[in-house]
C-alpha cells in the first residue's frame, strides 16, 4: 500500500453533520493531522461565503480564554498595500461580541457588513474597488448610522 491517501468529495444532496462525524472518525483512524485538517476546512468554509477575506474564526475554549480573528490571519503578504479586505477581521468582532453575550452587537455588524456587500462597498477581491481601509470606513459608517 502506497503512502497516498485519496479522498473524494461526491456532490449530492448535501452532507449532514453525520457524515462529518464519520469522517473524521475515519480520518482519525488513519492518523490524519486534525491541526491540517481543520485549516483545510475553515479555508473551504471561507471559500464559500465569498473568500478567505470574509471570513472570521473564533478558536473558543469554554471557560477559558478564546481567540477571534479572521481566517486568512493578519495577510502579511498584503501588508501595506491596501489590497486585504478587512471584512474577515470586522466579523470576527462581531463573534467575539456575540461569544461575550452581545447578539446584538454582532447582528448589528454582520448588517452593516451585508449592506457593503450589497452596495458594492467592497476589495477587489469581491469585485468592489475600495481599498481596506476605504471598506473599513465604510463598513464603519454603516454600523454608526
Amino acid at each position: 500500500m502506497s503512502g497516498t491517501l485519496r479522498l473524494a468529495v461526491v456532490p449530492g444532496d448535501g452532507m449532514g453533520p453525520e457524515d462529518v462525524r464519520e469522517a473524521l472518525r475515519v480520518l482519525s483512524a488513519l492518523g490524519v493531522d486534525f491541526v491540517i485538517f481543520r485549516e483545510l476546512l475553515s479555508d473551504v468554509g471561507a471559500a464559500l461565503q465569498g473568500g478567505l477575506g470574509m471570513a472570521p474564526s473564533g478558536n473558543v475554549h469554554p471557560g477559558r480564554t478564546s481567540v477571534f480573528e479572521p481566517v486568512h490571519g493578519s495577510a502579511p503578504a498584503l501588508a501595506g498595500t491596501g489590497a486585504a479586505n478587512p471584512f474577515g477581521a470586522i466579523r470576527s468582532l462581531g463573534m467575539l461580541l456575540g461569544h461575550v453575550g452581545r447578539a446584538d452587537l454582532e447582528q448589528r455588524i454582520e448588517g452593516a457588513v451585508a449592506a457593503c456587500l450589497a452596495a458594492g462597498e467592497t476589495t477587489r477581491d469581491l469585485g468592489g474597488a475600495l481599498s481596506t481601509e476605504e471598506a473599513g470606513r465604510a463598513a464603519a459608517a454603516r454600523l454608526l448610522s
